[in-house]
């Protein structure tokens, strides 16, 4: 026990109840108060970072349907508005292709801001992020397209935003993070065969992509924000080099037993993936007309690898069983 509460006496430390709970007030023992901030200091403190054109970074916790974002800082609320978030400017109330709004997927990711108004009555607190990034974005954008047009090998960092709203067969990136607008196609998704996007794509996700050309977007699938600025094409399949097969080459060898999610069939054989590689397809073998269970896409399997070499992409497994 510290030396102030033993000096202290009973008698003069205030206490409250409610119901059975006594509550000890204990905040000013040994010369100690112990303050909560009020909302007029928070207002204070944002309307010191508006006048310095402080940057800091936040986390938001609520998206309504038009993308705005909103956290609250005790009785305060911080609002950034669709229009002023720097990252791929579709329309944000149209809907992705998995139901979500747009504007829900930003969710829990961190963005860059300024303060740029302040309304103390409503106590409110106006961010944006478009004009923090505004000048490293167009010079960027520059950087892009003069090496496209020297066709040179560009690998940059992007994060995952969703699948496409209205097609599943593209999903949106933002590149670098500073609001480059971007897509990859389902067939620049993967190594492995891939069937719908939406499936396997993680919004949020951060990943190393290839930027291979840029179009003028025509504002279809709802995107019409953007209409006529340039979208950069990318894919991920052509950053992973070899990396995917020399994990499972690592991991995986002939007559090992494996768990296999079928993914696509045909006449003779089926494609699957093996968890944890998501990036490699594994092609196998139907079981035997006997065996009592039948071969149905998305349900996983159980079988062994008798072939194997991932020096020449091949890993050929065998169905034995079906998992309960």
């Amino acid at each position: 026990m510290s030396e102030e509460l033993k000096n202290v006496k009973v008698g003069e430390i205030k206490s409250s109840t409610e119901g059975d709970t006594v509550i000890l007030d204990l905040s000013e023992v040994g010369g100690l108060r112990m303050m909560k901030a009020t909302d007029d200091d928070i207002l204070d403190k944002y309307e010191g970072f508006m006048n310095q054109d402080v940057v800091f970074d936040v986390v938001f916790s609520q998206a309504n349907k038009s993308g705005d974002l909103t956290r609250m800082e005790g009785g305060v609320t911080l609002r950034l508005h669709a229009r002023d978030i720097a990252t791929p400017g579709w329309d944000r109330r149209a809907r992705l292709a998995n139901g979500s709004y747009a504007g829900s997927l930003r969710l829990g990711m961190s963005y860059r801001v300024q303060v740029y108004k302040i309304d103390r009555v409503n106590k409110r607190v106006y961010l944006t992020q478009r004009s923090v990034q505004a000048d490293v974005r167009e010079h960027a954008i520059e950087i892009l397209k003069s090496a496209l047009s020297e066709r040179k090998n560009i690998k940059v960092p992007a994060k995952v935003i969703g699948v496409c709203p209205g097609d599943s067969d593209y999903c949106l990136v933002d590149i670098a993070g500073i609001g480059i607008p971007g897509f990859i196609s389902c067939k620049e998704w993967s190594t492995a065969y891939t069937s719908e996007l939406d499936v396997v794509v993680v919004p949020g996700e951060e990943m190393e992509v290839v930027v291979t050309h840029f179009v003028k977007w025509s504002g279809a699938y709802g995107i019409s924000a953007m209409q006529n600025v340039p979208w950069f094409g990318c894919s991920r399949r052509r950053a992973m080099d070899n990396t995917a097969w020399e994990r499972v080459g690592e991991a995986i060898h002939e007559g090992q037993h494996v768990r296999v999610k079928c993914i696509n069939m045909n006449s003779k054989n089926f494609f699957g993936v093996i968890e944890g590689f998501r990036d490699v397809n594994a092609y196998c073998e139907y079981p035997k007309a006997d065996a009592g269970f039948k071969i149905e896409c998305g349900r996983e399997y159980v079988g062994y690898v008798y072939s194997m070499d991932a020096s020449k992409g091949r890993l050929m497994v065998r169905i034995i069983s079906e998992v309960q």
